[in-house]
């Protein structure tokens, strides 16, 4: 790496870099910074490897795969390492093609990932298990990075996929459906609702959510009343919550561009 050049692969260009570059953050670290547009996971860590980049843009769940993970998708672990927080790189959604409208449609249909072990497959599989539909239901496809899976899901090439880094926003405005988040207080009055009704679709239907996640919800609610919703009901998905909590805390703590500045300084060899 030269003394102003700093080579950085991404699947979509950083927001950040571009508010670095315009409010002169990037000239005064004399930092030249050059993109270059990654294909996947498994080659965007096969070139950080080769000494194509100086450091990549990717999620976290990717550097614990690559470190820590041995069956990871390029079989070999990677003297890698988190140098910072920069952008929404957790703020993962579930979306649906505009054809597709509800997860129970999911069933007998293509999910698409960038490849099916890697840590955004993961979280397709298990937030569509939360919406009711098991990995059994579903074929799954190897799309590549998620810009590619975002275009693959407006043409309808797959039924879902995750998103984020913005492409979420873009595939809303093209007409996919972007699954929300819903909160404790919202599942148990849509609950009570449906016990109300005595009709548990119809319920689901006015309030725009699929029975299945309704039903779910239900089963939790009456399965375990003071505890229900914690995640998922197990130690795990408690203390994932509660580490998301805390990270979503540090997030709101630390400016951007700071951390920016802060992960372009160049590092002696």
């Amino acid at each position: 790496m030269s003394d102003d050049q700093l080579r950085i692969g991404t699947f979509t260009r950083p927001v950040v870099l571009e508010v670095a570059r315009r409010d002169g953050s990037l000239a005064e670290a004399g930092i030249d910074v050059v993109e270059t547009s990654v294909a996947s996971s498994p080659a965007q860590f096969e070139s950080l490897e080769a000494g194509d980049y100086d450091l990549v843009f990717t999620s976290p769940d990717n550097v614990i795969a690559y470190r820590f993970v041995r069956s990871n998708p390029l079989g070999r672990l990677l003297a890698v390492e988190i140098v910072g927080a920069i952008d929404r790189g957790l703020g993962l959604s579930l979306c649906l093609n505009p054809q597709i409208a509800s997860v129970d449609q999911v069933r007998g249909q293509v999910v698409g990932v960038d490849v099916p072990n890697s840590g955004f497959a993961f979280v397709a599989y298990e937030l569509l298990r939360r919406a009711g539909v098991e990995r059994e239901d579903y074929t799954v496809s190897a799309l590549g990075a998620t810009p590619r899976r975002a275009s693959a899901l407006i043409g309808a090439e797959c039924a879902a996929t995750v998103l984020n880094a913005g492409n979420e926003i873009r595939a809303a405005g093209a007409g996919c459906t972007v699954r929300k988040s819903y909160t404790e207080e919202f599942k148990r009055e849509a609950v009570r609702l449906a016990k109300e009704r005595g009709n548990i679709a119809a319920a689901a239907r006015d309030l725009g959510i699929s029975a299945t996640s309704l039903e779910n919800w239900k089963r939790q609610l009456e399965q375990t009343p003071e505890n229900a919703f914690p995640g998922n009901g197990n130690a795990r998905d408690q203390e994932t919550a509660r580490l998301q909590r805390e990270l979503r805390r540090l997030k709101e703590e630390n400016e951007i561009l700071k951390k920016a500045v802060g992960i372009f300084t160049v590092r002696p060899r």
